[in-house]
Order: C-alpha cells, then sequence, then structure tokens
C-alpha cells in the first residue's frame, strides 16, 4: 500500500473516532507503518547473510546465545544492513513530504506556502530541494563512515 494511502487512511479514518490526531501525529504513525515493514526486511537480510558456519563455530567455541548473536553475528550483519538502511532513511526523509498532503507542516508544505505568498515557486521549491541535499548528507556520510568502521573491525 502506497505511504499516501496509509497517511489518509490514519488521518481521515480515525479522525471520524473518537481518538483525534494532529497531522503531525497520524503523518509519523503512517510513516512507522510503512517504514518498520522496510526496516525488518532489511535487517532480515542482513542476518540471512551472515554464513551459517559463523554461528556453528561460536556454539562449538561455547559461547553463551547473548554473546553469539551481539559478537559474531550482528557485527557481520550490520556491514550488510547499513547501506540499505541509509538509503532507506534517505528515502524516508523524501517521502516526509507526503505528510503535506493532509497538512503536515514539513518543508514541501512551508515551500508551497511561501511560493504561493510571493508567486516564485522556482526559486522556493529549489531552495526546498537544497535542503533536502543538505539533510540527506549527513546520513550517507555517517553510514559510509559506519560501514567502513564496521567492515574494518569484522574483517580484523
Amino acid at each position: 500500500v502506497p505511504p499516501i494511502v496509509w497517511l489518509l487512511l490514519i488521518y481521515f479514518a480515525l479522525g471520524e473516532t473518537d481518538l483525534k490526531l494532529t497531522t503531525f501525529q497520524a503523518s509519523v504513525i503512517g510513516l512507522g507503518i510503512v517504514s518498520t515493514a522496510y526496516i525488518a526486511e532489511i535487517y532480515r537480510s542482513g542476518l540471512d547473510a551472515t554464513p551459517g558456519g559463523q554461528s556453528e563455530a561460536a556454539d562449538a567455541l561455547g559461547m553463551p546465545f547473548g554473546a553469539k548473536i551481539f559478537r559474531v553475528i550482528t557485527p557481520q550483519a550490520a556491514t550488510v544492513v547499513i547501506p540499505p538502511l541509509a538509503t532507506f532513511a534517505i528515502g524516508l526523509l523524501k517521502d516526509s513530504a507526503l505528510a503535506s498532503v493532509i497538512g503536515a507542516q514539513d518543508i514541501t508544505f512551508r515551500a508551497f506556502q511561501e511560493a504561493q505568498a510571493n508567486l516564485n515557486g522556482l526559486t522556493v521549491f529549489m531552495w526546498a530541494a537544497l535542503l533536502y541535499i543538505l539533510l540527506s548528507i549527513p546520513i550517507a556520510a555517517l553510514a559510509r563512515w559506519t560501514g567502513s568502521r564496521l567492515t574494518r573491525k569484522v574483517a580484523a
């Protein structure tokens, strides 16, 4: 189901009940529901990418379950998981613009208001695009740094 449908369903369907949500609350819940499935699949694929022999080796060494998960499996899975998580986070940042459809005041909503007020849409939306890029760069840089650091740590 597309994220915009979730946002509309949550905001308008729950608005018909006694539970009244603000546009921000509906946006967080809607994008959270969509994100949960994607992030779970990213983690599942990371765990599946860890060779089964690693778990067997940890068992052969007599490692307790918690140590096996946190010292052997998770560090190897993290090297696989971080790039798609960063990509998803950047995509979610951009998908937050969908929240403006239900009136949540995000970057796109504010840019649209400003463009209507001064009739200079090109400049306003170029600034909005630049802001999205400036918000995305630290996410990508952090993911790249963390990924390379984890890769070195796991390889050592």
